[in-house]
């Protein structure tokens, strides 16, 4: 009985990875993580705010709101630097910790705002693309690999300003993080059917231990999977 109910549980939590129709496992949260385009230096003074052209990351999620935190850098994206009299340069997510800035939902998909929260005037580069997220989040594991194909794509984006350049960029880069979303699935599921020696009794005979491990063993099941 036991057999057969993992068994099932295997074949739906299989289904439901390669249909894509079970929540995303590289995703934690309903706003989308959004991505700063490269821009020039500009000095904030105390409690001025710029706005910069953004792209979001997850087609199926919202964008945040007017006003929403997003305060996780990863490190692997963070492209940022911030220089304050007194402090000298720090990375962005340094400089978020410190609550020497913030960065805000500016109600659309396409920007973000930076607020100098300091009572200092604060220089912020942009020097490539820079992924920012909402409190507490930390996935990334599905873009992790996309790192040259995102600067690829937002090197060639065009001037701020042109929407129909920052359409075409938006729609690649959605297209991008969803095929690895995708691969990402077909991997799990991949490993969900690769039996490992815990799923193989220790009672079966070589022969079966082989079809096990090649993935030919069809017509006993319970050989393969306990």
């Amino acid at each position: 009985m036991i057999g057969t109910r993992q068994r099932l549980a295997h074949a739906i939590v299989l289904v439901a990875l390669l249909a894509g129709g079970a929540p995303d496992i590289a995703v934690a949260s309903d706003m989308q993580r959004m991505l700063l385009a490269p821009a020039a230096c500009r000095a904030l003074t105390p409690g001025a705010t710029a706005d910069d052209n953004a792209y979001c990351l997850d087609q199926t999620r919202r964008p945040p709101v007017e006003g929403a935190i997003l305060a996780s850098v990863p490190a692997a994206f963070d492209k940022a630097r911030v220089e304050i009299a007194g402090a000298g340069p720090m990375s962005l997510s340094q400089a978020l910790a410190r609550h020497l800035i913030e960065i805000e939902g500016g109600g659309s998909d396409r920007l973000l705002r930076l607020r100098n929260t300091s009572a200092e005037t604060v220089e912020i580069c942009i020097d490539g693309p820079t992924v920012v997220m909402g409190n507490g989040e930390a996935a990334t594991r599905d873009i992790a690999a996309l790192h040259d194909t995102i600067s690829r794509l937002v090197a060639h984006s065009g001037k701020a300003g042109d929407e129909r350049a920052h359409a075409d960029t938006q729609r690649k880069l959605w297209e991008a993080v969803s095929a690895a979303q995708a691969a990402e699935r077909q991997q799990a599921a991949a490993e969900l059917l690769t039996p490992t020696p815990s799923r193989v009794p220790a009672g079966t005979s070589g022969s079966s231990r082989a079809k096990c491990a090649s993935g030919s063993e069809t017509a006993d099941v319970k050989l393969c999977v306990q």
